[in-house]
Order: structure tokens, then C-alpha cells, then sequence
């Protein structure tokens, strides 16, 4: 479960409008999580257009099990939608908010992001981040250096969205184990390699 500021912003959703059935609270953290890293790797929103990605993440995912055969991933998709109706009014998400869904998620973020990297890494879409290499600190003794293991790739961010979504990373473990880092301290140092 989130943390109380996430229960709060999905509750501020719901009371605008947004069905439970259709955004769980996986499903609101990952779409969190998937903006947010968006915007980290400088895709153009304005935050007046947040609360949109929320609500309009249903309609999109309704029209691809209704047989439409949508080869837009779903940023795209918003992005194309979003043009087309004009700009929405800015009601609850905003970079502040987000952030602090963030902190109180802070492994589906690193999972998302992850994820999203490694696709960017394959795609003209997203400017890749550097792939973080092993700290000199991991090596033991008698033993060569060696990378962390790439992120396995998806075949897409929507993909990527509904596998995060459906599994949300509770855990620092869960985490570690994805990334494939032995520890804690391997974990830290991976993160501070940007």
C-alpha cells in the first residue's frame, strides 16, 4: 500500500471522477512512477496536464482491449489525445506531489525507472542515461571487477507500465534482487552512478 499522501492524492482522483475499478493503487503509483520518469528524462508536460495522464490512462487501456490496434505507446497516445482536446485544468498532481509519492514509493520510482532506461537505451524516444558500472568498493578480493547486470528489456513502456503496475516493489530486496546487486551498499552505490 502507499504511503498516507499517495492514499490521499488517489482518494483527491477518485472524488474528482476516476473509477477504483479502473486505477488500483498499483496502478496509480506505477502511472506516477512512469510520469514522473518521463519528465526526469525530459519529456515536454506541462503540469496543468498531471491529472490528465492519471485520468485518461483507462480510456487508453479500454480502447486497446476493445480490439483498436494502437501502435502508440501510451505517452504518445496522451500526448496526441491531449493535443487534440486542448489543455486541462491543473487540480491535484503537480511536481511537488509527485516527488512526494515518490518518496513514499521509492522502489516502484526505481523500478520504473529502470525499466524505462533500459528501453530509452534501445529507443530514439527518451534520451538513454548511462548504464552505472560496479564500484570499486564491490570488488572482493582476488577477483576482477565486474558490471552490474543490464535491466532485462520489455518490449514496451506500456508493457513496462502494467508489469510495474501489477507488481510494485515493497521492498529494497525485491529491488536488489531485479537489479542484481548483493547488498545494500551495492545498491546505494549503483543509485549514485548517474
Amino acid at each position: 500500500m502507499g504511503g498516507l499522501g499517495t492514499v490521499r492524492v488517489l482518494r483527491e482522483f477518485e472524488d474528482a471522477g476516476l473509477s477504483t475499478i479502473q486505477i488500483t493503487m498499483p496502478i496509480f503509483k506505477g502511472l506516477c512512477a512512469y510520469l514522473s520518469t518521463l519528465i526526469d528524462h525530459g519529456w515536454d508536460i506541462s503540469e496543468g496536464d498531471f491529472d490528465l495522464f492519471i485520468f485518461w490512462y483507462p480510456e487508453f487501456i479500454r480502447l486497446k482491449t476493445a480490439g483498436r490496434h494502437l501502435d502508440l505507446l501510451y505517452h504518445e497516445w496522451f500526448y496526441n489525445h491531449r493535443a487534440a482536446r486542448g489543455p486541462g485544468p491543473r487540480m491535484i498532481l503537480d511536481r511537488l506531489v509527485l516527488n512526494q509519492i515518490k518518496i513514499e514509493n521509492p522502489y516502484t520510482f526505481l523500478y520504473t525507472e529502470a525499466c524505462i532506461t533500459a528501453i530509452a537505451q534501445t529507443s530514439s524516444e527518451l534520451p538513454a542515461r548511462p548504464v552505472p558500472k560496479a564500484c570499486q568498493t564491490q570488488i572482493p578480493p582476488n577477483t576482477e571487477a565486474k558490471a552490474l547486470p543490464a535491466v532485462p528489456r520489455m518490449r514496451s513502456l506500456d508493457e513496462l507500465c502494467l508489469s510495474a503496475l501489477e507488481q510494485p516493489w515493497y521492498s529494497e530486496k525485491g529491488v536488489r534482487d531485479y537489479i542484481g546487486v548483493r547488498d545494500k551498499q551495492e545498491l546505494l552505490c549503483w543509485l549514485r552512478q548517474d
